[in-house]
């Protein structure tokens, strides 16, 4: 082991190589967490997107859509999503008055960042629905 490493300060060659794979490494590091980073953030999108479509569901069905719109909302990616509960913000753009009005809901979530230099990023969802009669 002793005279490869020897043989290895004597070529300088070997040295060379050694010092260009490791310059690579921070590259290939900030390119691999450029990508979690968007398969996070596109994980974030479609959550969002169908907490948004179950909200207004449940809320099309429901006497109380507002608190009904939050609480489903609230309670779809509780489970997966680090801080899903605490941090996700549900709005009812237009709130139904009698059956047969549209319910919009938007539900909002922040992308946690990576990288402090970035720009904080919000994801937006938003799905209308139909509100009910009751029989």
């Amino acid at each position: 082991m002793l005279v490869q490493a020897k043989r290895l300060l004597k070529d300088r060659r070997g040295i060379s190589e050694y010092v260009a794979a490791a310059s690579l490494i921070p590259v290939l590091m900030l390119l691999f967490a450029m990508a979690i980073q968007l398969v996070v953030l596109g994980v974030l999108q479609l959550a969002v997107n169908e907490a948004a479509f179950e909200a207004a569901r449940s809320a099309a069905r429901s006497p109380t859509p507002y608190a009904t719109a939050v609480q489903a909302a609230q309670n779809f990616a509780n489970g997966f999503i680090l801080g899903w509960k605490s941090k996700v913000q549900v709005t009812m753009v237009q709130t139904p008055n009698n059956p047969g009005d549209p319910v919009t809901v938007q539900v909002s979530f922040p992308v946690p960042q990576f990288f402090s230099a970035l720009q904080a990023k919000t994801v937006y969802g938003s799905s209308t629905q139909i509100w009910e009669e009751r029989p």
